[in-house]
């Protein structure tokens, strides 16, 4: 089923039925479509995935500073004794952090993608300027 766009090409262009070249420009821009959603959707994953980050972000930076005062106050002794614990919290830490750039990374590509796929939109469509 051609768009409106193409039925109005092939009768300026009175070539309805001549040739495959709308049809072909008609799965062009379904494929694109399908390339759009499926994009869209991958940001709005990325998008609902940031949004449970940006908590956990924040009580990490609460978690960090409040080591940082508990190591800064333990005695010497006391700092012997926890540090394992200390260690093993700033590990963790580590790693969510990790996590959250992998999904800035993924956030990332998936925008590179989303703009590469739109400059192919533009081009099928710059004959229409």
């Amino acid at each position: 089923m051609t768009s409106g766009i193409i039925s109005d090409l092939q009768q300026a262009l009175n070539c309805a039925g001549k040739c495959d070249c709308c049809e072909k420009l008609q799965q062009q821009i379904n494929a694109l479509k399908n390339q759009l959603s499926s994009v869209d959707n991958k940001v709005s994953a990325l998008d609902q995935d940031i949004k449970n980050i940006i908590p956990r972000v924040n009580n990490n930076s609460s978690r960090i500073g409040k080591l940082e005062k508990d190591v800064a106050s333990l005695s010497s002794s006391d700092r012997n004794n926890n540090n394992n614990r200390d260690k093993q919290d700033l590990q963790q830490i580590k790693q969510q952090v990790k996590a959250i750039e992998r999904y800035i990374n993924a956030l990332d590509a998936a925008g590179k993608n989303l703009n590469s796929i739109l400059k192919n939109f533009s081009k099928i469509f710059s004959f229409l300027k």
